[in-house]
C-alpha cells in the first residue's frame, strides 16, 4: 500500500503494549517487537478500500502467545480517521496527533496521550483509565464503566461524558456547552468558558474547581446531597456567579455539589 492512499487506520489489539507516533512527514509505518512470535501469531494487516485495518494475529488463530511477547509501535499521517480497540493492553501516543476523526475504545486496559488535535472524538472505556494532557476537538463524548478518566486541558464546542463507578477529572474546560452524568463515581471539573452545562449524577460529589469566566447560574437538585459553597447570590432561587451567564443545571442523588472556586 501507499500512505498516501490511506485515509484510515483501524487498529485491533488484544494484549500488550501499543505506542502510537506521528512524524512531520505523511507516512505510515508498523513495526513489532516480534519475540519469537510464529507467523501466525505476528500482527497481520490488510487494506479494505481506502481503511488499513491492523489485527493482533492471523484471523482464525487460537493458541496461546509467549509472556510479555506482544510489543507494536505504528507512526501514522497526519489528517487520517484513527480507529483503535485494545483488550487487555496499554496504549501510550509517544508525540503528539493531528487526526481528522478519533474513536477509541479499551476493555482492562490505559490509555495515554500527549495533545490530540481532531474532529470528533469517541472514547469508551471498561476496566482502565485514560489520560489526555490536550485535546482541542469539535465534539468529544466520553463513557467509562469502572474506569477513571483525566484530561488536563479541553477544548471543544461539544463535551459529553458517562461513568459508572469511576471518576472523572476535567481542567481548563473551554467549552459551548457540557453535559454529563456519573453513577457511583466522583466528578471533578474546572472551566475556563462555558456557556451551559448540565449534570445528573448518583451517589458521587460534584467538585466545581473554577467556575467559567463568564460567570454561571446555577440550578441545584439533590436527594440526600449537600450544597458546600460561599461567594454567591441567590436569584430566583438559583446560585449566582459573576455575570451568571452560563447555564448550570446539576442534579445529585447522595452526593455533594462543592464548589471551591
Amino acid at each position: 500500500y501507499r500512505s498516501g492512499d490511506v485515509d484510515r487506520v483501524c487498529i485491533d489489539y488484544v494484549s500488550g503494549d501499543l505506542t502510537v507516533t506521528q512524524s512531520a512527514n505523511r507516512t505510515l509505518n508498523v513495526v513489532e517487537n516480534e519475540n519469537g512470535l510464529s507467523e501466525a501469531q505476528k500482527v497481520h494487516w490488510y487494506l479494505d478500500g481506502s481503511t488499513l485495518r491492523i489485527e493482533f494475529c492471523k484471523s482464525g488463530y487460537s493458541g496461546t502467545f509467549p509472556v510479555n511477547s506482544k510489543r507494536m509501535t505504528v507512526e501514522i499521517p497526519y489528517g487520517i480517521d484513527l480507529e483503535i480497540g485494545v483488550t487487555s493492553g496499554d496504549v501510550t501516543f509517544g508525540t503528539d496527533i493531528d487526526v481528522k476523526n478519533a474513536c477509541f475504545g479499551a476493555t482492562s486496559g490505559d490509555y495515554t496521550l500527549k495533545t490530540v488535535r481532531t474532529g470528533n472524538f469517541e472514547f469508551g472505556l471498561t476496566s482502565g483509565s485514560i489520560s489526555i494532557e490536550a485535546l482541542y476537538a469539535d465534539k468529544a463524548e466520553f463513557g467509562s464503566t469502572s474506569g477513571d478518566t483525566s484530561v488536563s486541558l479541553i477544548q471543544a464546542a461539544l463535551v459529553k461524558f458517562g461513568s459508572t463507578s469511576g471518576n472523572t477529572l476535567m481542567n481548563n474546560i473551554n467549552a459551548t456547552a457540557l453535559s454529563g452524568g456519573a453513577t457511583s463515581g466522583s466528578v471533578s471539573l474546572g472551566f475556563d468558558y462555558c456557556e451551559s452545562i448540565v449534570m445528573a449524577c448518583t451517589s458521587g460529589n460534584v467538585r466545581i474547581t473554577r467556575l467559567p469566566a463568564n460567570g454561571a447560574t446555577i440550578s441545584f437538585e439533590h436527594s440526600s446531597g449537600q450544597l458546600k459553597a460561599d461567594n454567591y447570590m441567590v436569584r430566583d432561587g438559583k446560585l449566582v456567579y459573576g455575570a451568571g451567564l452560563c447555564s448550570m443545571e446539576i442534579v445529585t442523588t447522595s452526593g455533594d455539589l462543592i464548589i471551591s472556586d
